[in-house]
């Protein structure tokens, strides 16, 4: 699972560079300015919450470690698990879009290869995502439990 938040990480940080180079091509094109409006949030939103999800996958990287470097006592704050399920959503629901708008070309043939081996690919990434996501809750609930037992059992015998 460490190897796949370094994955995580990656796809974020490929997301950010493809999508800043993306704002780039819309700002060098005379379109009108409702356009430029909606399509510069998106990718401000889409950019804001890849790098936020970066620092989820890195402050949540320690539940990964070799049990004495865990830390189970210190929690992951509410805002990173909001990133850590907002991330994939959003990615799914804007890649979404994306097929729903471009229907009519994908029908008739008229896409290239990458561009769809890319949206599966986010797809996949954002499937994946969401599900490490809720595993990684289970995770952390399981380790605790197991923490909490080894230290009731450590305490039977012990004279206060």
């Amino acid at each position: 699972m460490r190897v796949l938040k370094i994955i995580f990480i990656i796809v974020s940080l490929l997301i950010i560079i493809v999508f800043l180079s993306a704002m780039h091509q819309i700002s060098m094109m005379n379109v009108p300015g409702n356009f430029n409006t909606i399509m510069y949030t998106i990718i401000v939103v889409l950019i804001s919450i890849s790098a936020l999800n970066i620092l989820y996958h890195i402050k949540s990287f320690r539940f990964y470690r070799r049990k004495e470097n865990q830390r189970l006592d210190k929690k992951l704050h509410k805002l990173f698990w909001v990133i850590g399920f907002a991330f994939p959503i959003f990615l799914f629901v804007l890649l979404s879009f994306s097929v729903y708008g471009n229907s009519a070309r994908f029908a008739s043939g008229l896409y290239s290869a990458d561009e769809l081996v890319l949206v599966v690919i986010l797809f996949v990434v954002s499937i994946v995502e969401f599900t490490e996501t809720v595993q990684l809750q289970k995770r952390i609930k399981k380790l605790r439990e197991t923490r909490d037992i080894k230290m009731e059992i450590d305490d039977i015998g012990e004279f206060n």
